[in-house]
């Protein structure tokens, strides 16, 4: 879920350092782990993303 807010969140640059700087509690080390050796499934994320994304715009306080 953390990789997944650091794609969504309002930071221009999207790579591992400034996902991990921006991100309330993630230690910089295991998002990396996550992102190069744990095994998952990028179109799983992505679609998760997506989802994330439709619920956030159907939103009625937006």
């Amino acid at each position: 879920m953390n990789y997944i807010g650091g794609l969504l969140g309002e930071s221009e640059r999207k790579n591992l350092s400034q996902m991990a700087d921006n991100a309330v509690g993630v230690i910089y080390h295991r998002l990396h782990h996550f992102l190069t050796e744990a095994p998952w499934d990028a179109q799983a994320v992505n679609e998760r993303r997506l989802s994330v994304m439709n619920q956030c715009s159907l939103s009625p306080d937006k």
